[in-house]
């Protein structure tokens, strides 16, 4: 009934017929899709409110705090979607968690363009409106570092990182940048050694010169994609002039001031074309960008499995089961059309 009374005020107003929506406490952005709906029929939902006798009305706060709470939630499934992705790496994981951290910067009344009557009554009510979201950002962003502390300590994650040609050392620290040059120095040369190929010319010891550049970690942005941009496109530490006596750390070296690949393009096909150039590094990259960021791909081929077995297919064999999903899997890679 409420849903048929909604329906006759839109086409009175002329406006599309778009349904409420619910939340759902299994998926986490139905509650971001449920409050981007309300913000999308807000005239028509005022009216339906307005007949209703019992029914309370939005205030102006409630209003600007939905309407923030979008802004603040649509960043986090941006990420969602790019960890999700099949292209994706372990070397995304710190890039990213940066990039969220950066859209969580407090939003300030002269930042954000007012949506209501710039009268002094909405101009309190929209600061109250921000103050709130502010302090969910705060709480927010409080969270992701507890969640994510030591990340840029962990070898597996910030080695994955600098292999990566759109990223390199951009998303460190200058102090961490030089730890993490080391750190695959010393792995590429266990690789050497593990394969025999040590080089004759002596291992002399490391000398290290002025510290690189400061990266732009404070650099902020509204989506993912922007704080991405932002990041990437402030002054390179790349040019950064270092002089070592050690055949690896040149290697290194020379990969790092190489020009760095744009965020949409292919580090797995640059480092196709490279490989010869950089042979050690190449190995390492092969190991540590094969790793996925999260379970989705495997929990969606699992997940697959349910469409396969049913009530009247449930006798088929497992070696056939297992055929199909791995043509459900592999199919769409050679651009198979059914």
């Amino acid at each position: 009934m409420a849903q048929d009374e909604l329906k006759k005020i839109q086409e009175r107003l002329h406006l599309p017929h778009l349904k409420v929506l619910h939340d759902s406490p299994t998926q986490w952005n139905s509650t971001l899709h449920m409050l981007k709906r309300t913000e999308e029929i807000k005239e028509p939902l005022t009216v339906y409110v307005a007949k209703k006798n019992k029914m309370p009305q939005f205030s102006n706060v409630e209003w600007v705090t939905l309407s923030q709470c979008v802004k603040t939630l649509e960043p986090y499934e941006e990420l969602t979607k790019q960890m999700s992705d099949s292209a994706a790496t372990v070397a995304d994981v710190i890039p990213l968690i940066l990039c969220l951290k950066n859209t969580l910067q407090p939003t300030t009344v002269e930042s954000a363009p007012l949506a209501l009557d710039s009268d002094d009554e909405s101009q309190e009510d929209y600061q109250k409106g921000v103050e709130i979201v502010n302090y969910m950002k705060e709480t927010m962003k409080a969270e992701i570092d507890k969640r994510f502390a030591g990340l840029e300590m962990d070898n597996n994650y910030r080695v994955a990182t600098y292999l990566d040609p759109r990223y390199k050392g951009k998303f460190f620290s200058p102090h961490i940048a030089e730890q993490v040059q080391v750190t695959v120095a010393r792995l590429c040369d266990e690789f050497a050694s593990a394969s025999g190929g040590e080089d004759d010319e002596p291992r002399k010891k490391r000398k290290r010169n002025d510290e690189p550049k400061a990266s732009s970690s404070k650099t902020t942005g509204t989506s993912i994609k922007s704080a991405m941009a932002l990041i990437l496109a402030s002054s390179g530490d790349e040019e950064t002039e270092e002089r070592t006596n050690t055949y690896t750390m040149d290697m290194v070296h020379a990969y790092h001031k190489e020009k760095r690949l744009g965020a949409d393009e292919d580090p797995l096909k640059w480092w196709k074309a490279n490989i010869s150039k950089y042979t050690e590094l190449g190995k390492l990259a092969q190991q540590h960008l094969s790793c996925p960021p999260s379970s989705v791909t495997s929990e969606q081929l699992f997940s697959g499995a349910g469409n396969i077995y049913d009530e009247k297919r449930n006798h088929l064999q497992g070696e056939k089961a297992e055929k199909l999903l791995f043509l459900k899997k592999n199919l769409p890679l050679l651009k198979f059309e059914y």
